[in-house]
Order: structure tokens, then sequence, then C-alpha cells
């Protein structure tokens, strides 16, 4: 089962342990997989799936990471399949506003955040 965060249960900045106490566990099938998915549009359109080391995403910049602009300021919905929060930022350098995605949730839409074509770093959290 995928838990979807809604506007109601999450703002800019909370914690992921606020998450949980509004929200229900995610499936653990989901969860242990150990991905990131970052989808250019809403409701999971035109995506991309990250694995990383140990679960621990670190992208401080998209454009030098990945050698082009896809992923810079241009995500629109996000799904955590891996075992760890992850943290996304609006500016470069883990900088700027923020949000946590805990694991075994996902995001259809976060313009709810005003995050949407805004997002330019993450990281596990």
């Amino acid at each position: 089962m995928k838990l979807a965060l809604g506007r109601t249960a999450v703002a800019l900045g909370v914690t992921a342990a606020a998450l949980t106490t509004t929200l229900g566990v995610g499936g653990s099938a989901d969860a242990a997989t150990g991905y990131l998915r970052l989808c250019l549009d809403i409701n999971a359109g035109r995506c991309s799936d990250f694995t990383a080391v140990s679960d621990n995403f670190y992208v401080k910049d998209p454009v030098n990471t990945y050698g082009n602009h896809t992923w810079q300021d241009s995500i629109s919905s996000l799904y955590n399949y891996s075992t760890r929060n992850v943290c996304f930022y609006t500016d470069n350098n883990f900088q700027g506003s923020s949000i946590t995605l805990p694991p075994g949730y996902r995001i259809d839409d976060v313009s709810y955040w005003n995050m949407n074509d805004a997002i330019s770093s993450w990281k596990s959290c």
C-alpha cells in the first residue's frame, strides 16, 4: 500500500515524526526496494528512478550531478521507495524551503507545498 501525503497532513519543513502521527505506515514491500522515483509531471508522469548505495541519496546540484537540466527545478511528483527519509530543498546545497518524505510515502503533486518545479537538491535525512 502506498500512502500519499495530503495537503492538510504536512507543511513545508515538517519532520517525518510529525507525519507518521497523521498518516499510517507505508507497505513494507515498497519501502524495502531502495529507490527514489522523481517525476517531471504530477501523478507519476515522465519519471526516473534513482538508486543509491546504502540508500544515501545525496544530490546537492542536479545539473552538475546528471550533466543536464532535466531535474533542476522540474520535479512535480515524488515517490520514496527507500528505507530512509529523504529531504527535498528548493535551492542547491540543501538550502531553502524543504519537505521531508518518509519511506513508503508519495506526493502526487508537490504544488500543494509551493514546490512544483522548484526542487533543486535532495538527500537522506
